[in-house]
């Protein structure tokens, strides 16, 4: 008897061990997926982001247009904010940014010295826009570029 009640402990034990096991695991995956999710301390809401395509129209015989900003450190000739041609005087890029987010702006032609300007060819103030709506499109215009004084 003593050999059966001994077997009998040992699947109980090993049976009980499992299940604690799985449930334990099961537990450690699903906060660690939850604190994933949330990308940020928990109690703190989950950051949302939204989408804008920003269209701009140039002078002729721009070749190539830039973004820059407080968002990429105000280099103007950033690869990854090079707006792709539509047409021989429209160009565009998707943005995206934390909603309700402010950027700062401008646009060039690669370097500082061919920065948009006004029709008179003094440098603007850097425009500003807000991510307040997602898969929005922002139109602008520039009139002149520095480097075409």
């Amino acid at each position: 008897m003593k050999k059966k009640g001994g077997i009998f402990l040992k699947k109980f034990l090993f049976i009980f061990l499992s299940v604690f096991m799985v449930f334990f695991l099961f537990s450690c995956s699903s906060q660690s997926a939850f604190q994933n999710t949330q990308n940020a301390l928990p109690g703190t809401p989950e950051k949302i982001y939204f989408t804008v395509s920003f269209i701009v129209t140039v002078p002729q015989n721009t070749d190539y247009v830039y973004i820059m900003g407080d968002f990429n450190n105000w280099n103007p000739g950033d690869e990854e904010y090079r707006l792709k041609k539509i047409d021989s005087v429209t160009y565009s890029i998707t943005l995206s940014q934390e909603k309700g987010k402010t950027i700062n702006f401008k646009f060039s032609k690669g370097t500082l010295f061919s920065v948009e300007t006004d029709s008179n060819f003094y440098e603007t103030d850097p425009r500003t826009f807000r991510f307040d709506y997602n898969n929005d499109e922002a139109r602008f215009e520039v009139e002149n570029w520095l480097d075409n004084k």
